[in-house]
């Protein structure tokens, strides 16, 4: 199964690291678009099996990441929360970061020592229906809400960062991801399918 996504993702991965490549996001994000790429993210849950699967997806940082797909020039991930704190961490890849459910707020910093003093140049919390793109080298820290569930895509795997799941962890994980993805969707009303938020 091909994921069908927004085309900002696509905007959002493609863009140079100048000011002036940031794409216009206004239509995209406010386009009715969560409720279709949901239910999408469920089938790809149900249809995953775990030994495909979970060389590529992994713990660590505060979050579990796992692989859904690898295609139409896409890997795309399902992030969740897990156990431990996130830290500051070099981004190691280009990513995109769809807000399914929940909330994330992101610390970002300039230099090594505005992390040793904890003084970000930018916070930002993103909500449902929301999207950032997020460049290699960058310093940030990502927290989320316990009811998170967001989207990672990058035109590569991703690098790992923390430990390699198990299949039985896969499993938990992607049982946790569809009760919080089937919750959201059953209290989606079709007043808000047009709505940015």
């Amino acid at each position: 199964m091909i994921l069908s996504l927004p085309a900002f993702v696509d905007a959002l991965l493609d863009q140079g690291q100048s000011p002036h490549d940031v794409p216009d996001l206004t239509d995209g994000l406010t386009g009715g678009w969560l409720p279709a790429v949901t239910a999408q993210i469920l089938d790809l849950l149900r249809a995953a099996t775990a030994a495909e699967r979970t060389p590529a997806s992994f713990t660590g940082n505060g979050h579990t990441h796992l692989l859904l797909t690898t295609e139409d020039r896409r890997a795309v991930y399902l992030r969740v929360p897990a156990d431990g704190a996130p830290v500051p961490h070099a981004a190691a890849d280009r990513t995109v970061v769809v807000t399914l459910t929940g909330t994330s707020t992101v610390e970002a910093y300039r230099t090594d020592a505005d992390v040793d003093d904890d003084h970000p140049w930018y916070i930002h919390e993103f909500l449902p229906e929301s999207a950032y793109a997020c460049h290699p080298g960058t310093l940030h820290t990502t927290a989320t809400s316990d009811d998170a569930c967001h989207l990672v895509i990058s035109r590569t795997p991703l690098t790992l960062l923390g430990d390699p799941l198990t299949a039985d962890a896969y499993e938990e994980a992607a049982a946790r991801a569809r009760e919080t993805l089937n919750t959201a969707l059953k209290t989606t009303r079709p007043a808000d399918a047009g709505q940015g938020r």
